[in-house]
């Protein structure tokens, strides 16, 4: 049986300082790590060190026992409140804690004072928005807010499936200067349709869509074939012309004038094909003594798509989509969120690197939760 270490912050220090990586010194030094948090060390052995911890509810534990409440250990310790969170721990390691509920009377109000209107609070903050709604508070944390709405009713009804408390109707008298208003909040119609619908639906029924998203992405044209083509050159990619101006898109799918008005693009890399099916894979690497993770796209399955590397790789998760567009655009969002982790070293497949990360920028590898 091995013998168990006394650490001490001179056997610690040393260890500590002669590693960089976080992930590696948490699974190398499992009991020296409990023992730097537990003591309070953390910043001092371990602030040097590149990567996230990787918890668990020991160590989520140890660091919860630090804050007095909930609202503290949030801020304190936003990835451990996180891990939390997420595998519904809370309960069981805010036992110690005063006042569990993250939100009261006077942090609400704090909160409503950001917002000018009711609507804006409701989208803004909704965690504290529901807190005033069930606890009946809503005139009392809203008396600064500008009346621009004539009249709210509002029916509260409580959900059975998580017990929060959401309204079961709110009534806007919409008018021209209330949708006028709404509307200046966005610049494209389509998002003005699908984020506020009731305010969309009173300027359709009143022929009021022109006088008031004049400021917007014009909202209907007819195009020439030669206007289609010379706008579409304005993209590097069908994406990006997809996305931005689905109308000259939809221009040029109907008149069969694609293939000649994204001549000029960037193709797609891999030969994935954006009209079929595709699905976003996200997995891990293991080759050489390195770990890594990759996130991608493919018309085929993962084995399919690493047919020659398959023991280097384990799937953690996948999504699906029957457009491929949609699969293009949730792995571009991925890339985009989670640069900062993007692995940088020499090639570890024969082709995909530039998609990689140093770490389970996702969280969804449940062998290391």
């Amino acid at each position: 049986m091995a013998k168990r270490i006394m650490w001490n912050y001179e056997l610690a220090k040393p260890i500590a300082m002669n590693n960089n990586s976080l992930t590696e010194f948490q699974k190398n030094h499992s009991s020296l790590h409990r023992w730097i948090l537990k003591n309070k060390f953390k910043d001092e052995l371990l602030g040097h060190m590149k990567g996230r911890f990787l918890w668990n509810l020991e160590l989520v534990k140890l660091e919860a026992v630090k804050y007095d409440t909930l609202i503290d250990f949030q801020k304190g310790s936003s990835s451990a409140y996180s891990w939390a969170l997420r595998n519904k721990r809370i309960k069981e390691i805010s036992l110690h804690m005063k006042g569990r509920s993250l939100w009261s009377l006077k942090l609400v109000k704090i909160e409503a004072l950001k917002y000018d209107t009711l609507i804006d609070f409701q989208k803004g903050s909704s965690g504290a928005y529901q807190w005033a709604l069930k606890n009946k508070k809503i005139k009392d944390v809203s008396l600064h807010m500008k009346k621009n709405l004539k009249e709210i009713s509002l029916y509260m009804k409580k959900k059975h499936s998580n017990g929060t408390w959401v309204p079961k109707r709110i009534i806007i008298n919409w008018s021209f200067e209330l949708v006028k208003e709404e509307a200046l909040k966005y610049t494209k119609l389509r998002d003005f349709m699908r984020k506020s619908s009731g305010a969309y639906a009173y300027s359709l029924r009143h022929n009021l869509l022109k006088q008031i998203c004049t400021h917007m992405i014009v909202i209907h044209r007819k195009y020439t074939d030669n206007e289609a083509i010379e706008i579409s050159k304005k993209y590097e990619t069908i994406v990006d012309l997809k996305e931005e101006n689905a109308s000259v898109y939809s221009y040029l799918v109907r008149k069969n004038l694609l293939k000649e008005g994204t001549r000029h693009m960037t193709r797609l890399k891999g030969g994935f094909n954006p009209n079929k099916r595709g699905t976003v894979y996200y997995i891990r690497i293991d080759k050489d003594g390195d770990t890594v993770y990759k996130i991608g796209i493919t018309n085929r399955t993962i084995e399919e798509r690493f047919i020659t590397q398959i023991k280097y790789i384990t799937p953690i998760y996948s999504w699906k989509f029957k457009n491929g567009y949609d699969a293009i655009k949730l792995e571009k969002e991925i890339l985009n969120d989670y640069s900062y982790a993007k692995y940088k070293g020499p090639n570890i497949l024969i082709s995909g690197n530039t998609e990689m990360f140093i770490d389970d920028v996702l969280m969804l590898d449940k062998e290391i939760a």
